[in-house]
C-alpha cells in the first residue's frame, strides 16, 4: 500500500510539473502572395526557419503569373507569361523579422516546363531592387514591385489564415 501511494504521489508531482512548464511556441510561417494587374494570385506558405539568412545561401521562391483572359492589357508585355524570382532572407529582430527581398521579373513568350523546370527564352527581364521591410506577427506588408506587381508578406502561426492588414 505504501509503495502504491508513493508511486501515485510521484506520478502526480511529475504530471503537475509537466503541466506547469511553459508551452513551446507554435511554429511561425512566412505567408507570401503575388499578383500582377492582369494575373491571378500566386502564393506560398513556408516555415520561417527555411528563410533565415545564412552565409553563402540564397532563399529562392518562384512565382508563376499567367495573364488571365478578359483582362485589359496596357502593353504587349502584359500579355506574356511572367515568372518572378524573389530572393527572401529573414533576420530576427525586435520581436519580429526584417525581410530583405530582391529578385528579377522574367517575361516569357510561352509557359513551358520540361522535367518540372521552366524552359524557354526570356523576352525581357526587369530587376527587382532590394527592399528591406519589418515583418511582425499577424500583420501583412504590401510591397509594390516594378510593372505594377503587388507582393504581400506576413508572419503567422496559422497556416490557413487569410492576410491581416
Amino acid at each position: 500500500m505504501k509503495l502504491l501511494t508513493s508511486l501515485t504521489l510521484a506520478a502526480a508531482v511529475l504530471l503537475t510539473g509537466c503541466a506547469t512548464q511553459p508551452q513551446s511556441s507554435a511554429p511561425l510561417y512566412l505567408k507570401t502572395e503575388m499578383q500582377s494587374p492582369v494575373s491571378g494570385k500566386a502564393g506560398y506558405t513556408d516555415p520561417v526557419l527555411s528563410y533565415i539568412k545564412e552565409d553563402n545561401v540564397r532563399h529562392i521562391r518562384l512565382y508563376s503569373l499567367s495573364p488571365l483572359p478578359g483582362k485589359q492589357f496596357h502593353d504587349a508585355l502584359e500579355r506574356k507569361y511572367n515568372a518572378t524570382i524573389l530572393y527572401i532572407d529573414l533576420v530576427e529582430n525586435h520581436g519580429g523579422y526584417k525581410a530583405e527581398i530582391s529578385g528579377v521579373i522574367n517575361y516569357y513568350d510561352t509557359q513551358r516546363y520540361v522535367n518540372g523546370k521552366l524552359v524557354g527564352d526570356v523576352i525581357e527581364s526587369v530587376p527587382v531592387p532590394t527592399v528591406a521591410v519589418q515583418l511582425n506577427s499577424e500583420k501583412s506588408v504590401n510591397i509594390e514591385l516594378p510593372r505594377g506587381i503587388r507582393f504581400t508578406a506576413q508572419i503567422t502561426d496559422d497556416v490557413f489564415s487569410d492576410f491581416k492588414q
